[in-house]
């Protein structure tokens, strides 16, 4: 192979990929006639999340070992590919969890995929990638006209981030370049990158878990960049 391809996992042809930064070389898409694929079951996880909080434990617990080293820089490559492991998982289990807001307050998520570099042999790091919903559009920093989109749809994204906690996820980054407003219909305002979501252990107490909320605050900043961006009113609070 003489070109970067990327092998798919679990993915249902999508009709369009937003890869960002754009990867270089062809995407390798299974068709219906391919004898190995499998429609793949990304959806709604129980809210407890059970399964998918014990293997991000295990990643978070091995993070202290990624601080060891001689400060070489191969320990500072290997120490950012370990974060960006982790940063990955979390992103994949927030979408899971939260199945039910896919297509309406976050993107959809297609399919999991990995690179893989016919530069070199024996690549010692193949980088995952996300397939995901292409949202058309700028987000809450960059676009012109805020109010351009139906009061209704700030309502929907404002309803879904004070449901985040009760499905044991905390966003942890929100801030308006995490916030995307859909320039087609329909329109929307979609929250992404879940890249640093806190989520709540199995064994996590109700009063630890409620003080991480409160501490983090999604839909406290949430409203905060609304109100700058003069969208949160008494009208979104009704």
């Amino acid at each position: 192979m003489s070109r970067s391809q990327l092998e798919v996992r679990d993915l249902v042809r999508p009709t369009r990929c937003l890869l960002t930064p754009a990867l270089p070389g062809s995407v390798f898409t299974p068709s219906s006639r391919d004898p190995g694929h499998v429609p793949p079951q990304i959806g709604h996880v129980p809210p407890s999340c059970d399964s998918a909080y014990s293997g991000i434990e295990e990643i978070e617990e091995d993070s202290s070992q990624d601080e060891e080293g001689d400060g070489t820089e191969q320990d500072s490559d290997e120490a950012y590919y370990h974060e960006y492991e982790r940063s990955f998982a979390r992103e994949v289990e927030a979408y899971r969890c939260l199945g039910h807001l896919q297509g309406s307050a976050i993107p959809r998520l297609y399919g999991l995929g990995r690179v893989i570099s016919g530069h070199g042999e024996g690549r010692a790091i193949s980088p995952q990638v996300l397939f995901m919903e292409y949202i058309p559009g700028k987000n809450l920093a960059t676009i012109q006209d805020p109010h351009s989109v139906p009061i209704s749809a700030y309502q929907e994204l404002v309803k879904a981030v004070s449901s985040l906690a009760s499905f044991g996820t905390i966003h942890a980054d929100m801030r308006p370049e995490n916030i995307v407003v859909s320039c087609s219909n329909p329109r929307r305002v979609v929250l992404i990158d879940f890249g640093v979501r806190l989520f709540r252990y199995t064994d996590e107490s109700n009063d630890n878990w409620e003080e991480n909320v409160m501490t983090e605050g999604d839909e406290r900043e949430l409203r905060r960049y609304l109100e700058r961006s003069g969208i949160w009113h008494q009208e979104l609070c009704a």
